[in-house]
């Protein structure tokens, strides 16, 4: 627990977390030092809190950031079609914080992939006209 810093990033309360503030308590009179570790979900950008003993070990997140060339949009169902070079296909994706802006036939579709543990979740961050 030591090396956690700010900006590192970590999971809290089941959620992929960037940490914003750590906060170190002394050791009671049987007990450890505790931390109690606040973070900014990845997913849903609300914050997270969870407390953590000394001895405890952390789970750490890796975050890849990648670029795509958009195929479409379905506007109502929020939902961007984008090509995969990696993986060889095509994908899809719902794009939770969509605004209401028109998109050319061309555009980049930014993808955050999130990977800790077994679980591994993908959020759009970003779509850009070209």
């Amino acid at each position: 627990m030591n090396a956690l810093r700010k900006g590192h990033k970590m999971v809290l309360d089941s959620h992929p977390c960037t940490i914003t503030h750590i906060e170190k308590s002394a050791p009671g009179k049987h007990g450890h030092a505790q931390y109690n570790v606040m973070g900014k979900s990845l997913l849903d950008g609300k914050t997270k809190n969870e407390l953590f003993k000394h001895k405890d070990k952390p789970v750490l997140v890796e975050v890849t950031v990648k670029t795509f060339m958009g195929t479409g949009m379905d506007v109502e169902d929020n939902r961007v079609s984008f090509f995969d070079d990696d993986a060889g296909r095509e994908r899809e994706l719902v794009w939770v914080h969509q605004e209401n802006s028109p998109l050319s036939d061309t555009f980049s579709v930014t993808v955050r992939c999130v990977k800790w543990l077994d679980n591994q979740d993908e959020q759009i961050i970003d779509v850009k006209n070209d």
